[in-house]
């Protein structure tokens, strides 16, 4: 975890959990977790992400400590494809 502080947590439809943390947004996939940072996603601006609610597309809304919500389009797109790149190492460990 990026952060001592998690300030919300979310199971997702498709069972990923997403941590709001104050150093960033967080998924775990069931076998690692991913960090997502703004230096690294143009999703938001401030690591310090505060809250997560689903839209009823399926996309994620984050609301940071500067108050403004953003959809997670792309930070949702990046972390199914890491992923299903783990899944796809894991299933090639166990073989």
């Amino acid at each position: 975890m990026p952060a001592d502080a998690v300030w919300d947590v979310y199971i997702a439809d498709d069972g990923y959990l997403w941590v709001a943390t104050e150093g960033g947004l967080v998924r775990f996939d069931g076998i690692e977790f991913t960090v997502f940072k703004c230096k690294r996603h143009d999703a938001f601006t401030v690591d310090d992400v505060r809250r997560i609610a689903a839209a009823r597309d399926g996309n994620l809304w984050l609301a940071t400590y500067g108050g403004a919500s953003y959809t997670s389009t792309a930070i949702h797109s990046a972390a199914t494809a890491t992923a299903k790149a783990a899944i796809t190492r894991a299933r090639s460990a166990v073989k």
